[in-house]
């Protein structure tokens, strides 16, 4: 009993390292103009089933994160020994519509002005 016990919590903690490892391979890009499903499915359509830009991916998603900041999120797990065209990507968000823009973490904030 305490070897079947103990072959479980083995199992169990070799698919949660498994698991761990997987989800640490997906990059999430947030992306402005998003706040519904005609728009991720735009968006879908011009990157996720785009052959150039697909055929560097294992997976690819849009979901809508928040609708009334109208924030979206694509998904993607590339494939081993991939690298993510952030030009050609940003490029095919466009071409979905004129309001979508990608989020790029390493991008300097947008200087705001105040009215006043």
């Amino acid at each position: 009993m305490k070897k079947l016990i103990f072959a479980l919590i083995s199992l169990t903690a070799t698919l949660s390292l498994a698991t761990a490892a997987k989800s640490d391979a997906t990059t999430d890009l947030m992306v402005e103009g998003v706040h519904c499903t005609a728009c991720t499915k735009m968006i879908s359509k011009k990157v996720c089933a785009d052959p150039k830009l697909a055929e560097n991916f294992e997976s690819c998603g849009v979901t809508v994160v928040d609708s009334k900041k109208q924030i979206g999120k694509i998904s993607l797990r590339l494939k081993e020994g991939k690298t993510l065209d952030t030009a050609a990507l940003d490029a095919a968000v466009k071409s979905a519509g004129d309001n979508y823009k990608v989020q790029h973490k390493n991008a300097e904030p947008e200087a705001k002005t105040e009215k006043k």
